[in-house]
């Protein structure tokens, strides 16, 4: 003859990133009665059994991101259910990045004057064709001014040229409405090719 009784005990614990573990203790203890008729005695089997039931619940959840397109890639990778995304940074500081809240500031430096470069230069070439301009009579002009007409109402550009073994070595355009100056430095190859270009604009 056998019993069994039975016993269940719960345990709540937390180890590390898991938040609780819930342990059930189940222990089961037989009880064998039997009789010997030899020996005319009664022997008892006492066997105990436990095991152990755990469940987790709260720790951390599988992570995974991907990139999209073609460009370089933010997210690098996961790790115990975070992600993991690369810094942004330039490293000649040409690009300018700011956090503001949850937003990314990116700016390119300098872009602003090279804006007032290019528009300056190409107002240049448009209006001394546009306006009235004084050219001197000679291969390699030191001085071009620009004015809106003939009668010199308004002066728009001064345009002055260095020239050094027949090529041109520094333009210094004024916009004479703005006050803005754009110096320009050229070098040269041997060969006459332009070598470098140089611009400052004040």
């Amino acid at each position: 003859m056998a019993e069994v009784f039975s016993e269940t005990t719960s345990v709540e614990t937390s180890v590390g990133d898991v938040s609780v573990i819930e342990c059930a203790l189940v222990e089961e203890n037989v009880i064998e009665l039997t009789v010997d008729d030899r020996m005319n005695q009664l022997a008892a089997t006492i066997s105990t059994t436990t095991e152990v039931e755990a469940e987790v619940s709260g720790g951390a959840t599988n992570a995974n991101a991907i990139n999209l397109g073609s460009g370089a890639g933010i997210y690098k990778e996961a790790l115990l259910g975070i992600l993991r995304l690369r810094s942004l940074l330039s490293s000649d500081s040409t690009i300018s990045i700011t956090e503001d809240g949850d937003e990314i500031d990116i700016i390119l430096n300098g872009l602003g004057t090279l804006m007032q470069i290019y528009e300056l230069k190409n107002s240049v070439k448009s209006e001394i064709t546009t306006y009235y301009s004084e050219l001197p009579d000679e291969a390699k002009p030191t001085r071009i001014d620009i004015w809106t007409d003939i009668g010199k109402g308004t002066k728009l550009f001064t345009t002055l040229l260095t020239w050094t073994a027949g090529k041109a070595t520094k333009i210094v355009n004024t916009d004479e409405v703005t006050g803005k100056v754009l110096t320009t430095d050229l070098t040269y190859h041997d060969s006459g090719k332009v070598a470098t270009i140089s611009e400052v604009l004040t």
